[in-house]
């Protein structure tokens, strides 16, 4: 039953912003005192217009052509004033439509995210939400489970502290229109198991999984405490009062929205090729809007100017400032995360943003609060992920440089260098369901390097050498990102800060890696080949066999062969790309889910008739030893099939 809503005014809201203020307010990182941290210069002002557009026009043109990207668009703010809006390349390339700042609409994902907390914290404001009760207070088309003693708050989702587990097929990108479903039934549909106890110690990040399901669920409850739908809300309270008239959550957009909705382009193998539209409706408050260069921009600078843009305020200046300071903190020398905004600390400098991708969009906002200033990019083809974050810290280092000091791992390094060696995997994932497989793609791998160094595989997708400057904490060689090992009260490694407070990961033994595991299958695989081919092919025996063990042998070859099937059809569904996933799993793998099940009784059988094998001396030994290893791989296979959810139908 829903609680009857409290409503506060006047001073109380003050009062209870105020006692909102994390207990991490300081925005400062501890690393900025030490001798590695970059040394920030004098900025460059950014009021020769034409100096700007020169740079703009020369990284961006660099991008497109570099990294074959259909289309993009830009927007600098300072000051209350846009200072430059430009487009590059085509919104439509088969029909030459080029890109408008002001008019082509592009799909910036998960920056919509701003937006929806931004609506949230109005509420808070007004006192019609609290940011540290439990969200299911607010709730009446679905409830949150009591899994756990603690609930789950606005401000867990906020900071993506929730303790969820991470999903996306079947809901989160739609490919048509009539898969699209009212938000409260979508997400009550696609509920995530809540696997980790949400924070309430926002000193310490090791448990914070960002989820798209978190932020909807926020959109709904605006949606339930004001009485409007979500759209309706961000229409009336953030779109009219700036002027964001070329911005809509809304899907299908309204035709005349629609209309300058650029596409998303890939390059097809013989030339980019414009891509059907995508449709994020199901998780709206997530990543569904469509918006254009200009919009942003009065966004950003509503945010920039404490919630004010030319006379319409969207949030009183503490509320923006609440919204603003870090909220969560990892590690006190790492980048933390504010209410919505995350942080990144860029040539000794903060900043808070939020990045964004859907299948084809890849986008950035960017806000320097110090100096006023905000940046906004976007591109329709894939590869803009790179594009944007190459001209964040191009737009950096040329406006607000700094001196990188040269750094050597500290005293002691050698000493602790083995406890921070090891397999890590990211928190972000899926726990129950098969589309737990996929993380067995994103192991992160920590050597240690003879030159002092840490070599840090697949962090954030990349392979980068890493310095110790304080224990636990690192400094990319080359760069000023920074990681951090948390260790528990036993002082073992535990976990791996990187330098996106929402993905953290933690240590995994050697048996739960995604290579060990490849591995072991890849041996199977052999020997289950070997047993095929040894019955099919094999010579007769010199003497009779006794019946059960012709029929263990049956056995052990039918199940040899179903096991092949069915890691066949798993390489299959995995060499197809996540996008196989979209829609769920495909119906003929669905089917294929059975051969496991079917595995079970027969491995049970050939382990007894091997066993009485053994007892009796039936066949050579030779030949059972053989039949015993197939029958041992095929027990290996079952207990890594049911390690990533693929024994069953685990289909979330």
């Amino acid at each position: 039953m829903k609680i009857p809503e409290l409503r506060l005014t006047g001073l109380a809201c003050w009062l209870l912003l105020l006692l909102s203020l994390p207990v991490t307010a300081s925005d400062s990182l501890v690393h900025q005192n030490l001798p590695a941290a970059p040394q920030p210069l004098d900025p460059v002002p950014l009021d020769d217009s034409g100096e700007l557009a020169a740079f703009l026009d020369g990284a961006m043109g660099a991008q497109l052509q570099s990294l074959d990207i259909a289309g993009g668009a830009v927007v600098v703010v300072q000051n209350g004033e846009i200072l430059q809006a430009r487009g590059y390349g085509h919104a439509d390339l088969e029909q030459g439509v080029p890109v408008d700042p002001a008019t082509t609409l592009f799909k910036p994902g998960s920056v919509s995210k701003l937006i929806t907390w931004t609506a949230v914290m109005q509420l808070v404001e007004q006192g019609r939400l609290e940011l540290d009760v439990d969200v299911n207070r607010y709730l009446t088309a679905l409830q949150l489970p009591e899994t756990f003693a603690e609930p789950v708050t606005l401000r867990n989702l906020m900071t993506h502290s929730a303790g969820f587990e991470d999903g996306w097929a079947g809901f989160l990108i739609r490919r048509t229109e009539t898969d699209l479903q009212p938000l409260a039934q979508s997400l009550a549909a696609h509920r995530p198991t809540r696997v980790r106890a949400p924070a309430r110690n926002f000193a310490d990040g090791s448990g914070v999984a960002y989820s798209n399901w978190g932020t909807a669920l926020a959109g709904l409850i605006v949606a339930e405490v004001s009485g409007q739908s979500f759209d309706d809300y961000v229409e009336q309270h953030i779109f009219a009062p700036l002027g964001m008239d070329n911005s809509s959550f809304r899907e299908p957009l309204p035709a005349a929205l629609r209309a300058r909705l650029a596409r998303g382009h890939r390059d097809g193998g013989s030339g980019m090729e414009a891509q059907p539209e995508e449709f994020l409706a199901n998780v709206a408050p997530a990543g569904a809007l469509s918006s254009t260069a200009i919009d942003m921009a009065k966004f950003m600078l509503a945010h920039l100017q404490q919630g004010e843009y030319r006379g319409q305020r969207i949030l009183q200046p503490a509320t923006a400032a609440l919204m603003h300071s870090r909220t969560l903190s990892p590690d006190p020398h790492l980048n933390g995360i504010a209410l919505g905004f995350y942080e990144t600390w860029i040539n000794g400098r903060r900043t808070i943003g939020h990045g964004g991708s859907t299948l084809n969009f890849m986008s950035e906002l960017m806000l320097v609060p110090e100096a006023g200033v905000g940046l906004f990019v976007t591109f329709n083809s894939p590869p803009g992920g790179r594009a944007h974050a190459a001209l964040k810290h191009a737009f950096m280092d040329r406006y607000f440089p700094a001196v990188l000091p040269s750094v050597a791992s500290i005293e002691g390094f050698e000493e602790r260098a083995g406890d921070y060696a090891g397999a890590y995997r990211g928190l972000r994932r899926s726990y129950t369901t098969l589309e737990k497989l996929y993380s067995a793609f994103g192991d992160i791998k920590v050597q240690v390097m003879p030159d002092r160094s840490l070599l840090v595989a697949g962090l954030m997708g990349d392979s980068k050498r890493w310095l110790e400057i304080s224990p636990g904490v690192f400094r990319e060689r080359h760069g000023d990102e920074m990681i951090a090992f948390q260790r528990d009260p036993r002082e073992q490694v535990t976990a791996l800060l990187g330098p996106f407070a929402a993905t953290p990961a933690v240590r995994i033994a050697f048996w739960e890696t995604g290579s060990f595991h490849m591995a072991l299958l890849g041996l199977c695989l052999l020997l289950f080949l070997s047993m095929l081919i040894g019955t099919c092919c094999g010579r007769p025996a010199a003497f009779p066999l006794p019946p059960r063990y012709r029929l263990g042998r049956q056995i052990l070859a039918g199940a040899s062969g179903v096991a092949v099937v069915f890691l066949l059809a798993v390489g299959v569904l995995v060499g197809l790309g996540e996008s196989a996933m979209l829609d769920g799993p495909p119906g003929w793998f669905r089917v294929a889910l059975g051969l496991p099940l079917l595995l079970v009784p027969l491995t049970l059988v050939a382990l007894w008739l091997l066993t009485q094998a053994w007892r009796e001396g039936w066949g050579s030994v030779r030949s059972r030893l053989h039949h015993s290893l197939v029958a041992a791989a095929l027990a290996l296979c079952l207990w890594s099939l049911h390690y990533w959810n693929l024994l069953g139908f685990h289909l979330g």
